[in-house]
C-alpha cells in the first residue's frame, strides 16, 4: 500500500492519498497543513516501527474505511495510545528507558496489558524525529511517499525497492541497528581497535557518542534510501556491522563490512556478503555490486575474492587521497 502525503500550503485543509495494493485509492482528509509533521505520518511511522498489526494504517490496508480520519471499525485504543507515548518520548532530549517507563505509566495507565517495550519506543522516537526533519525540508507542492509493510517478510519487499531489515543467513543474523544497540556497538569497536585501526578511518579514537551518532545517521540513511546498515549477529552477540551503499543513480551498490576480533576467521563476513549481494541484485535497477578496501588489507581481499568476485585492474583514489581496491559482480554473473 502507498500512501502520499502532498505538502499543501499552511492552513489549508490537509489530506493523503492512499492507493490500497488492490489498485483502489482514496482521499483521506486530515487536519491543517503547516510546517509540524502531520499526526498521520506520526501514525504510520510508530506503527511500522513498533510494528502493530491492529492499528489504524493496518486496518486500511487491510480494507477499513474511515470518513475525516473518523474510524468507521475496528479502531485500536493500543495504537492511539502508544501512538501518543511515541510522539513524547521523540519530544525528549534523551528517551531512556527510565523516562519512557514514567511516560508509559502515565499515558498507558488505562491499558495495563499493553507491552511496553523502551527499547523499541526509543528507535520508533528516533524515526519520528527523522520524519519530522525530512517533512520541515520540504517546500510546498512537494510530497513524503510511504509504504506499508509486510510484516514477517524475509524477503525483499518489491513494494519498497529496499532489501529487508532482517536477514538469516546460516550461522549469521543481519538485523538493523536500533538505538538499544549503542553500548554493544561500541564495545565491539573497541575491543576490536587494534584490528580496525590500520583500515578504518573512522575506528580511531571511536566513543560511545560515535556509535550513537553512526545509528542515527544509519536510520536517516535507511530512510531515504542512500544506504542500508546491518548489524551483524552471531548467537545473540554482536559481531561485526555490514550494509549496502548506493553509488548516486550509477546501478551499483556497495558492500562494506567489519567483524569482532573475537569473531574473525568464522566466514561472517563472507557469509553477509553472499546474503547482501543477493539482495543487492534485487533492487530495482542494480546491476554491479562492489567491495572496496585498503590495498593492504588482505583480510578484507579475501573474502570476495573466496567469493568469485573480479578484481578491477586499477586502484582507484577516494575523495581524501587515499587509494582503495575494487572487486565487482555483476547481476549477469
Amino acid at each position: 500500500m502507498r500512501v502520499t502525503f502532498p505538502r499543501l500550503p499552511d492552513h489549508q485543509r490537509a489530506y493523503s492519498l492512499v492507493e490500497r495494493d488492490d489498485g483502489v485509492m482514496y482521499r483521506l482528509d486530515g487536519g491543517v497543513a503547516g510546517p509540524r509533521l502531520p499526526h498521520d505520518i506520526v501514525h504510520l511511522v510508530v506503527e511500522r516501527e513498533l510494528r502493530i498489526k491492529d492499528g489504524i494504517w493496518a486496518g486500511i490496508a487491510k480494507g477499513v474505511v474511515f470518513s475525516s480520519m473518523t474510524h468507521v471499525s475496528g479502531r485500536c485504543l493500543r495504537a492511539e495510545l502508544l501512538a501518543d507515548l511515541v510522539a513524547a518520548a521523540a519530544a525528549l532530549d534523551a528517551p531512556t528507558p527510565q523516562r519512557i517507563r514514567a511516560l508509559a505509566a502515565a499515558k498507558l495507565s488505562v491499558l495495563p496489558d499493553a507491552e511496553i517495550d523502551p527499547a523499541a519506543i526509543a528507535v520508533a522516537a528516533q524515526a519520528l524525529q527523522v520524519e519530522a526533519a525530512r517533512w520541515a525540508r520540504l517546500r510546498v507542492g512537494e510530497h513524503l511517499d510511504y509504504e506499508w509493510p509486510v510484516y514477517g517478510q524475509k524477503a525483499r519487499d518489491t513494494v519498497t525497492g529496499r532489501p529487508p531489515e532482517l536477514i538469516e543467513c546460516g550461522i549469521l543474523t543481519l538485523r538493523r541497528w536500533t538505538l538499544a544497540d549503542v553500548d554493544a556497538l561500541y564495545r565491539a569497536v573497541d575491543e576490536s581497535m587494534d584490528q580496525l585501526s590500520p583500515w578504518m578511518p573512522w575506528a580511531p579514537g571511536y566513543t560511545r557518542e560515535s556509535a550513537a551518532g553512526f545509528i542515527g545517521t544509519a536510520a536517516t540513511d535507511w530512510a531515504e534510501g542512500t544506504s542500508y546498515s546491518y548489524a551483524m549477529v552471531a548467537a545473540g552477540v554482536i559481531a561485526g556491522g555490514t550494509g549496502l551503499r548506493s553509488q548516486a543513480d550509477t546501478g551499483r551498490m556497495e558492500i562494506g563490512y567489519w567483524v569482532r576480533q573475537a569473531y574473525t576467521r568464522r566466514g561472517l563476513a563472507s557469509a553477509a556478503t553472499v546474503a547482501l549481494t543477493e539482495q543487492a541484485f534485487l533492487l530495482p535497477g542494480i546491476n554491479r555490486v562492489e567491495i572496496h578496501h585498503h590495498p593492504g588489507n588482505l583480510a578484507s581481499a579475501g573474502v570476495p575474492r573466496k567469493l568469485g568476485f573480479t578484481r578491477a585492474p586499477e586502484e582507484r583514489t577516494s575523495r581524501d587521497g587515499h587509494l582503495f581496491t575494487v572487486w565487482y559482480r555483476l547481476a549477469d554473473g
